[in-house]
């Protein structure tokens, strides 16, 4: 065989082209399967010896690329969840990535936007990622403002439904709530009465802020301020309420709150007047009565007044009497100005009743005088008339005027007595002359009127009336004293079965006074027959008399005679010195039964010491079952209210732990407000506590002082204790 050159062994497939060459690398892609089964066949073939042909080498894939972020804000960001760093406004940062899909996370600094971007990584390029967080955050503020918005027209919208609703309840309920105010206005309560009011102003009634306003202008429950009281006039005014333009125009008038405007007062007037406005027509008529702002026309102030007056405004009516009384624009008629004087006097108008009184008083002195003139011009008619009886109106007038009188009302009594003096009741003239006497109700005296009253009344046999003028006598009120012809009136007026008389005549002959001598027998006589008569004070004087020999001879049990009477009459002391009587046996016999009843009674009308000698009773058991509780109780009450005597039987009680637990420390402080006192008791036992240191320390120095001031203060036993510390 001829000899052959070297050879290679290669696949059995065709020779290779570059045909060849890309098919085998699509049939390549078929799978390794399919290459290894191929070459489970191999077949060789000689080739010629040519050059190795080798398969051309791939080129390397490539593994990563570039990315570079760039932020529109200052930003911090991350890639894939990782925190990445800060950029500032407008510049980049760049980060080597792995080729594939990718995410960045930007957030501006204050962490209020975020931006994710997705990029993807297809070669080992630059991948730029531009973040645009500016966009982000003007669309979340313009959100933000909507929403903000939004809930702001909400609540305007809330607001508006709210206040509507408000005004509608202000509306609804404005009649009731000034109702309501009116009447806690009525009771004084004025600061109850403003806050509803207010609402009712504020719901449309013109009446609530009339009223509104006067509190204002008063000065009740809130400060004075007449520029606030004249806008609420105002607002009254215009609201059509006739009030409101009245006291309006009052402040005008006054220049109150306003400068002094007399015409813009006559128009608010005249516009209330002409609304049917009582107030306004009779302020109306005050202008024209007194020419402010207008010419005077009495004529003018008369129609108004009566205008007013008609409409029950009691003012109007006053102001009608006055022109009635000085005939200014009308005829001059006392009856005519009486009778409007009566109306407003009897519609509450005070100053009426004053005025009525005081016409009275002029009447009644023109007639005094002219019975005098009469009597001394002819003597023989100088006998005393029997009284007139009195009729039933005047009784009851004087019933009315008398309790007036007490209320210390003198205005309105005055009438009332003057027209039950008039009719007969002589106790009309008598507490009338006392009116005009202590000068109550004017402050002006008129004795000479008060003389003249008291004369009458007594004349008819009334014995406070005679007591009364015997008293102008002896004290010179009518610029004289005469004691003779007092005493003989006071005599007059005791025989009248005036016991306050028989007591001043008691008085003066156990005393010496209005230049009798000193009488015991007759001072006694007169006493007793104050005391008969009911007064206490003469009975109290009897027993004090009859106790301790005062004019008489000592007598215990008249005295607890007279002292029983006055303790039946409420007297006190009465009580408390009979109690005495019975405590100590005085009459003959101790009885603590009957002094524990005494005191009691004293006790109960406010007599320290007789609590505390009933607590004393209740601790001894004397009289009474013997009780701790109640002494302590009756020994408390005496001692808060100042009784030495009290505050030391608590003392013990608390010393000796009886109805209360032992306290020596509260016995000490008790002994020592007595002792401070000069109540030797207290002074006694709190030298003991000293002397054994019961809640004190032991101190014989301060024992040996207390028992010394106790000695000296005669208390027997604590000079016996004082010369064995000695």
């Amino acid at each position: 065989m001829a000899a052959r050159a070297a050879a290679r062994v290669t696949p059995c497939w065709p020779a290779e082209t570059r045909e060849n060459r890309m098919r085998v690398r699509t049939i390549a892609s078929l799978g390794l399967a399919a290459a290894m089964a191929a070459a489970t066949f191999p077949c060789f073939a000689i080739q010629d010896d040519a050059p190795l042909v080798r398969p051309k080498q791939q080129p390397p894939k490539p593994t990563g690329a570039t990315l570079l972020v760039l932020c529109d804000m200052a930003c911090n960001w991350k890639l894939d969840g990782d925190p990445k760093g800060h950029i500032d406004a407008g510049a980049s940062a760049k980060v080597k990535v792995e080729l594939g899909q990718h995410f960045v996370d930007a957030s501006t600094e204050d962490g209020a936007d975020q931006l994710r971007q997705f990029v993807a990584a297809k070669s080992s390029g630059q991948i730029i990622a531009t973040i645009d967080l500016q966009p982000v955050r003007v669309a979340r503020l313009k959100a933000e403002q909507e929403t903000k918005d939004k809930i702001a027209q909400e609540a305007r919208d809330k607001a508006a439904q709210q206040e509507a609703a408000h005004l509608q309840d202000l509306r609804d309920h404005a009649a009731e709530r000034f109702n309501q105010g009116k009447t806690l206005f009525d009771q004084k309560r004025y600061g109850e009465a403003r806050p509803l009011w207010e609402k009712a102003c504020d719901g449309g009634e013109m009446s609530a802020c009339a009223n509104l306003g006067m509190l204002y202008q008063d000065s009740k429950s809130v400060s004075q301020d007449f520029a606030k009281a004249r806008a609420l006039f105002q607002q009254a005014c215009d609201g059509g309420n006739a009030d409101g333009c009245t006291h309006l125009g009052l402040l005008y008038q006054n220049g109150e709150g306003a400068a002094q405007d007399y015409a813009q007062a006559r128009t608010l007037y005249q516009k209330a007047c002409d609304a049917g406005n009582a107030s306004g027509c009779t302020d109306l008529g005050n202008l024209y009565q007194n020419g402010l702002g207008v010419t005077q026309d009495y004529v003018q102030a008369r129609t108004f007044f009566q205008k007013a007056c008609d409409s029950g405004n009691m003012e109007a009516c006053a102001g009608l009497g006055g022109l009635y009384q000085k005939g200014q624009g009308v005829a001059q008629d006392n009856v005519q100005a009486r009778t409007f004087y009566q109306k407003a006097c009897d519609g509450g108008l005070q100053s009426s009743c004053t005025t009525i009184a005081e016409l009275s008083k002029q009447q009644h002195e023109l007639e005094l005088q002219e019975k005098a003139r009469q009597a001394q011009e002819n003597p023989v008619q100088q006998e005393v008339v029997a009284p007139k009886k009195p009729n039933d109106h005047a009784t009851a007038g004087y019933n009315h005027g008398k309790a007036l009188y007490d209320q210390k009302n003198y205005t309105e009594a005055i009438p009332l007595l003057l027209k039950a003096c008039d009719g007969g009741e002589t106790l009309g003239c008598t507490y009338l002359g006392m009116i005009y006497e202590n000068g109550a109700g004017s402050g002006v005296a008129d004795y000479a009127l008060a003389q003249n009253l008291y004369h009458m009344a007594c004349e008819a046999g009334e014995g406070l009336a005679c007591r009364n003028l015997a008293w102008i006598y002896l004290r010179g009120r009518n610029g004289t004293t005469d004691t003779a012809q007092g005493l003989a009136l006071l005599k007059k007026a005791c025989d009248g079965e005036s016991d306050t008389s028989c007591l001043d005549l008691a008085i003066a002959y156990s005393s010496g006074a209005m230049g009798v001598a000193i009488d015991n027998i007759q001072a006694t006589v007169y006493y007793s027959k104050a005391c008969e008569g009911g007064n206490r004070k003469s009975c109290f004087t009897l027993g004090e008399n009859y106790a301790n020999g005062n004019g008489v001879t000592k007598d215990y049990a008249k005295a607890s005679t007279f002292y029983k009477r006055a303790c039946d009459s409420g007297d006190v002391g009465a009580c408390n010195n009979l109690g005495e009587i019975y405590y100590k046996g005085l009459d003959g016999t101790k009885d603590y039964a009957a002094a524990s009843g005494m005191y009691k009674k004293a006790c109960d009308l406010q007599n320290t010491y007789a609590c505390s000698t009933l607590g004393k009773l209740y601790q001894d058991g004397l009289g009474v079952p013997q009780d701790n509780t109640q002494a302590r109780t009756l020994y408390k009450r005496a001692c808060d209210k100042g009784d030495t005597i009290g505050c030391a039987g608590l003392g013990t009680l608390y010393e000796n732990g009886q109805g209360v637990s032992q306290d020596y420390s509260q016995a000490r402080t008790l002994y020592k407000k007595a002792c401070d006192t000069q109540h030797m008791d207290g002074c006694f036992n709190l030298a003991r506590l000293y002397l054994n240191g019961f809640g004190v320390v032991q101190d014989n120095t301060q024992a040996r002082k207390l028992y010394k001031k106790a000695c000296d203060g005669g208390y027997s036993d604590a000079c016996t204790n004082l010369r064995n510390l000695n």
